[in-house]
């Protein structure tokens, strides 16, 4: 059975603010990194380097901050000192250290799978391909109960989770999500912006639909693959790309740069602040365990504060290494 909760309300406001996120943040990553050497003519293999030089930075960056959670953790689930050291270099390469860290554990093979299969197999190849491996993932989280007799289906899973932990990796989850952000870069052309609004909603109301039926007859574990993450991700795109084409150009280049920045802030910090405010109200405050939704917005809320507070301090020039964070 779904372990999460199946109360209407709190599955709505999961797939709403929650579930679509890392889907449309992976395609973005792609989009954005491939559009501007199409629009400056610059060969995509220097980009590429430079791509993967800024999201190892950040890593390393990320690595440092939490540290003293990834360290301990392996501590308590190894025996001796190879074991931990072993357990480290497993975590770090493959698997996500700790909390989000697992989308730059996954960003690395996904973006450099995605530019050398384009380069050799044509983009559209490239996301049948990356479908293929991002299907089981939909099959055995979400639809474990119907396929959980498939012997094929078996052995992928104990191939895949054996070395990478779990399907939010680079080869199974983002690899699929960088493709479709590759074919916005390379074919997006701007179409009705009211229709694909339209398309949006109702995206957005059949991803809940399967959310409840999938967790109603018992068929998953999670909500994280569902089939409808994908349409709610292409026409979130489009509506995105398509903003600027309807006069709102100026507006939203000079609030997407910032907002640009303080998003890998976000991404970074936020497990920062739960784990503080988990410390703090975990034990003594009811309504921090009971409205996971209000604990979103807490730690939104204040992560997004601290993120202009850095954006802020980076303008100094004492401060700049700062920047490194986003």
């Amino acid at each position: 059975m779904c372990d999460l909760p199946t109360g209407n309300s709190d599955l709505l406001s999961r797939m709403l603010l929650l579930a679509w996120q890392t889907p449309c943040f992976l395609s973005l990553q792609r989009t954005f990194y491939l559009q501007k050497p199409k629009k400056q003519k610059e060969k995509w293999g220097g980009v590429l380097k430079n791509y993967i030089k800024r999201i190892a930075i950040l890593y390393g960056a990320a690595l440092i901050l939490y540290s003293p959670q990834i360290i301990s953790s392996c501590l308590r689930a190894s025996d001796n000192g190879f074991e931990v050291v072993l357990r480290l270099v497993k975590k770090i390469l493959f698997q996500g250290p700790y909390g989000p860290l697992w989308f730059l554990t996954a960003l690395f093979p996904a973006v450099i799978l995605t530019y050398f299969s384009s380069k050799y197999l044509g983009a559209w190849k490239t996301v049948a391909i990356s479908f293929a491996l991002y299907l089981p993932s939909v099959l055995d989280t979400e639809y474990s109960a119907l396929f959980s007799n498939c012997a094929p289906m078996q052995y992928y899973t104990k191939f895949i989770l054996k070395i990478f932990g779990s399907y939010a990796n680079g080869l199974t989850f983002g690899f699929f999500f960088c493709a479709i952000g590759m074919i916005f870069a390379f074919e997006f052309e701007s179409g009705d912006l009211r229709k694909d609004l339209l398309a949006l909603i109702l995206s957005f109301a059949a991803l809940f639909a399967e959310a409840h039926i999938v967790c109603k007859y018992g068929w998953g574990k999670d909500y994280w693959a569902l089939f409808f993450l994908t349409p709610v991700c292409i026409y979130g795109m489009r509506v995105l790309l398509e903003l600027p084409k309807h006069g709102a150009e100026s507006k939203l280049v000079a609030k997407a740069k910032s907002l640009q920045k303080m998003s890998v802030l976000i991404f970074i910090f936020h497990c920062l602040f739960l784990d503080g405010f988990n410390l703090v109200l975990g034990s003594s405050a009811a309504w921090w365990n009971n409205y996971p939704i209000l604990r979103y917005g807490l730690v939104v809320i204040f992560t997004m504060l601290f993120s202009v507070l850095i954006i802020w301090l980076s303008g100094y020039d004492r401060l700049k290494f700062l920047r490194y964070l986003y």
